[in-house]
């Protein structure tokens, strides 16, 4: 992760996470159930039509060309979460201090990409702007390749599902732990 390297920012993936949660609210019954939900929305996702909205997604044709508000974005698009009330003027006023704070006068655009996630709070900002070409086509495969790797895995039983599970996150956990030690490095180096 990380939007310097041209992939998704944590803040764009926050938002799809929260996307997920909302549209599967209804049969989400584990962490398992988030990710695999979350993999095969985004592997398969219309990206060259559409936005992704926090409530769904949004035609890019409809966008317009800077007169987007926080209220157009918080109509559902699909049959989400309703948003209520406290939520909408919230995200209103914090949008709308987002951008007296930016000093903008008239709205900007929202630039279309390869990748386009709305922000929640500043409507006219695409989070997926730092994802180029070619890594959205490596990551929609990975999407995909986990989601793959998930629902086979799920129809196992016992230690083959558990020794899959351990094959499919071996990687992150070795990262995690290379993160970890060199984080205590650095902390006892300063000490």
């Amino acid at each position: 992760l990380g939007a310097h390297h041209g992939l998704i920012s944590t803040y764009a993936l926050e938002t799809l996470v929260l996307y997920v949660f909302n549209k599967y609210h209804s049969s989400i019954d584990s962490p398992l159930g988030v990710l695999y939900n979350f993999l095969v929305e985004f592997s398969s996702f219309d990206w060259d039509h559409y936005c992704l909205s926090l409530l769904g997604p949004v035609p890019l044709k409809d966008l317009p060309s800077g007169a987007l508000t926080a209220d157009a974005a918080l109509t559902p698009h699909n049959t989400l979460l309703e948003v209520d009330g406290r939520l909408a003027d919230s995200l209103s006023r914090c949008s709308a201090e987002m951008a007296s704070s930016k000093g903008e006068g008239a709205p900007r655009a929202f630039v279309i990409r390869c990748l386009n996630i709305m922000d929640p709070l500043l409507p006219t900002n695409n989070l997926g702007r730092s994802v180029v070409r070619s890594s959205f086509a490596r990551i929609r495969r990975a999407f995909g390749h986990a989601a793959m790797l998930l629902r086979c895995t799920a129809l196992k039983d016992g230690d083959a599902a558990a020794e899959d599970l351990d094959r499919l996150f071996r990687n992150t956990r070795a990262a995690l732990k290379q993160h970890n030690a060199a984080g205590k490095q650095q902390q006892q180096q300063q000490q």
